[in-house]
């Protein structure tokens, strides 16, 4: 393994050497109780839900309908395609573009369904390495991935949690107000973020283990943009299943909260937890149902359709050699 290798990836620590802290004894417990909850939820719902009206929704889901879903939901795997381009600068021209983009297009797609360990992680790791890449080189990637992604999240966030468009329900313990101060600070990181790239002379931070390297302020603004649009594109794939009864801005609202509690659960795809969330905050304008049938018809439109071109495009990133001789990085 090359020096640069192992300096990325820091050794592991003796048995006993470092006690977890209470959070981190605590926190698989937590999220197992915050998980079974969300089961109940859905299991509750379950029972008054007329399973053939479901279905009969979904059959009655309009042809242009669905071409319009899957339409936003291209759009969004394609701007995700473009993430790894701002990480260029880290793969020591050893990665054409188109190849870039076909990676990150098969690790977003899998990581949706499979979650971040396979998808993000675990494809990159594997497909990058094959062009020579470093541990180090690939974190970096890894990285900035991450902080484009979730970018253009806080943006919309903040933008969505500080309006008025969504009252939370009363037995929510955060409440509305407490949505509001959330979305206010998220605009506040957004800001800082930009300022940070343009003031900051500390260029290099470790983020949830990933290492991240401040850019450009103009390479910022572009990633806040991209990112804007990803996740303005898969809520708009939900909408478009939606008829009537809320506005947009709603469903972006009830979208963007239920995607961070599927990141807290670490369910893959936030199975069921999307569901719950929907159906706590949107039950009230729609019937069970007609929700439920929108939501599977998302799932099969962005989570399913998605993977047979990303298993073609990793059977021929596996087929295809490297541009480069594969090396060892000093």
């Amino acid at each position: 393994m090359s020096n640069s290798a192992e300096q990325a990836i820091p050794a592991r620590p003796s048995e006993g050497s470092a006690p977890k802290s209470s959070w981190q004894r605590w926190r698989p417990w937590l999220t197992a109780a915050f998980f079974l909850a969300i089961l109940g939820v859905i299991g509750y719902a379950a029972r008054t839900i007329d399973w053939h009206q479901v279905f009969s929704a979904l059959r009655h889901i309009p042809p242009s309908r669905l071409l319009l879903a899957m339409a936003f939901s291209t759009l969004s795997y394609a701007g995700y395609s473009c993430v790894d381009l701002f990480a260029l600068g880290y793969m020591e021209n050893r990665v054409s573009r188109p190849r870039a983009m076909a990676i990150a297009y098969v690790s977003y797609a899998f990581n949706q369904s499979f979650g971040a360990l396979l998808g993000t992680i675990g494809f990159r790791l594997r497909l990058y390495s094959r062009h020579g890449l470093g541990a180090g080189a690939i974190a970096h990637i890894v990285g900035l991935s991450f902080l484009t992604n979730w970018s253009g999240y806080m943006l919309l966030g903040g933008i969505a949690f500080s309006s008025h468009a969504l009252n939370l329900p009363p037995n929510w313990k955060i409440g509305s107000v407490g949505l509001h101060v959330i979305g206010a600070f998220m605009l506040a990181l957004v800001l800082g973020y930009v300022l940070a790239c343009v003031f900051s002379t500390r260029r290099s931070w470790t983020v949830f283990g990933s290492s991240i390297d401040l850019p450009h302020w103009r390479t910022a603004l572009g990633q806040i943009a991209l990112s804007t649009f990803i996740w303005l594109a898969i809520a708009a794939t939900v909408y478009t299943f939606l008829r009537g009864g809320a506005d947009p801005l709603q469903v972006l609202t009830v979208f963007l909260l239920a995607s961070i509690a599927g990141l807290i659960t670490h369910v893959p795809g936030g199975l069921g937890v999307i569901e719950a969330v929907f159906l706590a905050l949107l039950g009230s304008r729609y019937r069970a149902h007609d929700l439920l049938a929108a939501l599977i018809a998302y799932r099969a439109v962005y989570y399913i359709w998605p993977l047979l071109p990303a298993l073609l495009l990793y059977g021929w990133l596996e087929a295809k050699p490297p541009s480069q001789p594969a090396t060892e990085q000093p």
